[in-house]
């Protein structure tokens, strides 16, 4: 909403805005008292560094799209394949096939009588998760990959740590096991590190009875969670795999000297 009101208060005065170089000052200048008294740039105006660029003092916003390879995204994104590139109202409108629809009330920006165009501001960050080991990621398209940054997200010891110590308040030997599990995983020419088991397998214990031993709840864990996951990784290949699950069944349920 920023930028649509910077965009239309400029084209309101036909002069030209440089939206990553604005500051606080310069759009004061511009602004009239029913602009300032809009709830979302209250804040913004009672900034004390008016030299501030207003880009970076407007709050960012985030969409977390989980499993974002499971859909078709070259048609769940359409017309915002062009809109993620090209950001903002200055050069990155579009019209989208909904646009005839819109109205003052339902339409983003007013470009014209009866014409509404649609843009995704600069404070909007998109992040999407994923399994690369999911077969779906191969078609992937290559004009999307290129509008993301890609950054790998392992395993952490440390966060599954950090829960069984500090919010359950038991079972802290779990963590110890997982990582010997996923060592062993990393090594197996059929598996590699792409497979390890996410913490988040063992981040769902509230569940659990809290009388139970560590003994119990490993074996419960390896029965409904990691057996099964295990199996269709390696599903097919035969005496090699099994071979690899026994290893890895040793290696979770081997026993951590204290």
């Amino acid at each position: 909403m920023w930028e649509k009101d910077v965009y239309e208060l400029y084209k309101q005065h036909k002069k030209d805005c440089s939206w990553d170089n604005l500051t606080i000052a310069e759009l004061e200048e511009q602004a009239d008292q029913e602009f300032r008294e809009r709830e979302h740039w209250k804040y913004i105006f009672a900034l004390e560094d008016k030299s501030a660029i207003v880009c970076e003092a407007i709050p960012p916003f985030f969409f977390i799209i989980d499993e974002i390879n499971r859909a078709e995204l070259s048609r769940v994104f359409g017309e915002l394949m062009y809109c993620l590139e090209y950001r903002g109202p200055w050069e990155g409108l579009a019209e989208t096939q909904y646009a005839s629809l819109s109205n003052d009330e339902t339409g983003m920006l007013k470009v014209s009588d009866g014409e509404y165009r649609f843009f995704i501001p600069h404070n909007v960050y998109i992040i999407g998760t994923m399994n690369n080991i999911d077969r779906s990621v191969e078609s992937f398209d290559f004009a999307l990959r290129r509008r993301f940054r890609w950054e790998r997200v392992n395993p952490s010891k440390e966060v599954l740590k950090n829960y069984l110590d500090n919010e359950l308040k038991r079972w802290p030997e779990l963590a110890e096991w997982w990582e010997s599990l996923n060592n062993m995983i990393a090594k197996q020419d059929l598996l590699g590190k792409d497979y390890c088991i996410g913490h988040a397998y063992l981040m769902q214990l509230e569940k659990f009875d809290e009388n139970w031993n560590w003994k119990k709840v490993r074996q419960v864990i390896w029965d409904n969670s990691i057996q099964p996951l295990l199996e269709e990784y390696l599903r097919g290949t035969g005496e090699q795999g099994e071979d690899i699950k026994t290893k890895c069944k040793e290696a979770f349920f081997t026993t951590i000297a204290k």
